[in-house]
């Protein structure tokens, strides 16, 4: 279906949707765009203004196709024997992100930092960002994020330790209420301490990045 079948759909509720001839996707942005179609005009927002004709379709659309993690599998992790027996932390920094507050639904964004001490296998790297990635795109809180990524990885990686921080700007502070301008929020996560693992040897690799 083209956009502008879609737009037209949305701009006219009184036609009934049919399921069975519709993909799930197009169905989803249709229905959520009416609904913040009504929202806007609740707003008093012009709606015949050529900037704001189209929002409806474009919000439905980003969140249908951006913000749906929770509807999707996670990334199948690639991993690989422990064959030399690498018995050193494992760092890598700086992953950026995008989520969405689960409370104004507005942007908060930053860095994820992961530190792992392999077992009996080791992780392709480029996967930590899919992780990271994967577990951003949805309404959320930070903290849960930050949760969601060490549960992840820790069950599947099976390490000796894991330790996920993650650093996030939240535009919800920073732009109304507070106005906090500069504030950063920093969440972490451990597992592993029972096994050795060492929280201040990760901090120690992670802090001269810790930024946004």
């Amino acid at each position: 279906m083209k956009k502008e079948e879609i737009i037209n759909l949305i701009n006219n509720p009184e036609i009934t949707l049919n399921h069975s001839n519709l993909p799930e996707e197009h169905h989803n942005i249709i229905t959520a765009g009416r609904q913040y179609k009504k929202f806007m005009e609740a707003l008093g927002i012009d709606l015949k203004d050529p900037n704001s004709k189209d929002t409806p379709y474009r919000v439905a659309k980003m969140f249908v196709t951006e913000r749906r993690s929770f509807k999707e599998e996670p990334p199948e992790l690639t991993l690989f024997p422990n064959t030399k027996k690498y018995d050193e932390y494992v760092v890598v920094k700086n992953i950026p992100y995008y989520s969405c507050c689960s409370h104004h639904h507005v942007v908060f964004y930053g860095q994820a930092y992961i530190a792992y001490h392999p077992d009996k296998q080791v992780l392709g790297i480029s996967k930590f960002a899919r992780v990271v990635q994967h577990f951003a795109a949805k309404p959320q809180i930070q903290e849960e994020m930050t949760q969601e990524i060490i549960e992840y990885l820790w069950k599947n990686i099976e390490p000796k330790g894991l330790m996920v921080v993650v650093t996030g700007k939240h535009m919800c502070m920073v732009s109304r209420g507070a106005k906090a301008e500069g504030s950063v929020t920093t969440t972490s996560a451990i597992k592993g301490e029972d096994n050795g693992f060492d929280k201040k040897e990760a901090l120690t690799l992670f802090r001269n990045d810790l930024k946004l």
